[in-house]
């Protein structure tokens, strides 16, 4: 510091960065469904089991045994809204949310107490469920994606 203030200068402040590329975008969708009766339940926890299962990887199975896994199930998320009205509705993608690419299911997480507090019907059925799933696309967005909407 006194070296550069008796010669009247100052170290560039900047830093130099290297570009070493961009990362995956990753989604976090958390539901919170709130069952009224057993057969709602069952519902649900089907659809728990569902994501579960797709989010994970099988064995390839036959001669090469648990040597190799398939490749988990991939999902095309698109956000929608309604068009027209009365028996003309239908539906068309949401042109105020950004599209998501082919992505994977790679954590899905369930909460059974979201209150911090374990609440059942009589029959034991949970008063409310949280369902969160992350998702990771599988292909990078890249300048032109954007002008596209990604």
């Amino acid at each position: 510091k006194g070296g550069e203030a008796a010669m009247g200068i100052s170290m560039n402040p900047y830093m130099e960065m290297m570009f070493s590329g961009v990362s995956f975008r990753d989604f976090q969708f958390d539901f919170v469904m709130r069952p009224r009766s057993a057969d709602e339940f069952k519902q649900i926890d089907e659809i728990i089991k569902m994501f579960r299962e797709h989010s994970r990887p099988s064995w390839v199975g036959g001669q090469l045994g648990k040597s190799f896994m398939n490749y988990p199930m991939v999902y095309n998320i698109q956000f929608l809204t309604t068009t027209g009205k009365g028996d003309a509705e239908s539906y068309m993608l949401n042109p105020n949310v950004p599209k998501l690419k082919t992505c994977v299911c790679d954590s899905v997480t369930t909460n059974y107490a979201p209150q911090n507090m374990w609440t059942s019907h009589q029959n034991g059925v949970p008063v409310a469920i949280t369902l969160g799933l992350h998702f990771q696309e599988t292909e990078l967005v890249m300048a032109q994606d954007v002008k596209e909407n990604y």
